[in-house]
C-alpha cells in the first residue's frame, strides 16, 4: 500500500546520492585550495584588521557592537523565542545566540506580554473560479515506479490531469 502525505508545488524530489558526492569533491577541492594558500591564517587576520573597510568590522564583531546592534533589531517585533531564533539563522551568528536569545526573550515585559495572545494569521480564501481552467493547482507525486507524477486540477470542476513524466525539469514540466 502507497501512502501519501500533503505535498505542494514547491515539494523537492531527495537529493540522489550522486548530487551528495559532488558536494564532497566540492569540499575537498575548497579544502586543498585554503590549505595551498600562501599566507597563514594568523597573516590574514592581522592583514584583516588593518583594511580601511574589514578593520571597522572587524572592530564590531570583537567588542559586542554587533551583537547588540543585530538583537535589537531581531526583538523590535518582540515575535517570541521560536521566531526570533528563525530569524537569527538566516542572517547572524554568534556562539550561544539561541541560548542568548531565550534567556533575553524571557526577561522581556513586551515578550511575556505577547506571548499569552501571539498574532493570528488572516486566512486567505481564493475566489471560487467563474469558469473550467480559470484557475488551476499543479502538483507533482512520486517518485512510484521510476515515474513522477505530474498532477493538474481544475479548480472549478475539479477535474484531474495526470501525465507520468520521467525527469521534472522546468522545460518538461512546461
Amino acid at each position: 500500500m502507497i501512502e501519501h502525505g500533503n505535498a505542494n508545488f514547491l515539494s523537492r524530489l531527495p537529493k540522489t546520492s550522486e548530487d551528495l558526492e559532488v558536494k564532497d569533491d566540492i569540499t575537498i577541492f575548497q579544502m586543498s585550495q585554503i590549505e595551498a594558500l600562501p599566507f597563514t591564517s594568523k597573516e590574514l587576520r592581522q592583514e584583516t584588521g588593518k583594511d580601511i573597510e574589514l578593520g571597522p568590522l572587524l572592530k564590531a564583531l570583537r567588542e559586542g557592537n554587533f551583537r547588540r546592534m543585530s538583537w535589537k533589531e531581531l526583538h523590535a517585533g518582540h515575535l517570541g523565542i521560536v521566531k526570533m531564533k528563525a530569524i537569527a539563522r538566516s542572517f547572524v551568528y554568534w556562539k550561544n545566540i539561541d541560548k542568548d536569545i531565550e534567556e533575553a526573550s524571557k526577561n522581556c515585559v513586551d515578550c511575556a506580554r505577547y506571548k499569552a495572545d501571539p498574532t493570528k494569521a488572516k486566512v486567505h480564501y481564493w475566489e471560487y473560479p467563474s469558469m473550467p481552467w480559470e484557475h488551476i493547482h499543479v502538483d507533482f507525486a512520486g517518485p512510484i515506479f521510476e515515474h513522477t507524477f505530474f498532477l493538474i486540477v481544475d479548480a472549478h470542476s475539479k477535474w484531474l490531469e495526470v501525465y507520468p513524466m520521467k525527469t521534472t525539469t522546468t522545460k518538461k514540466t512546461i
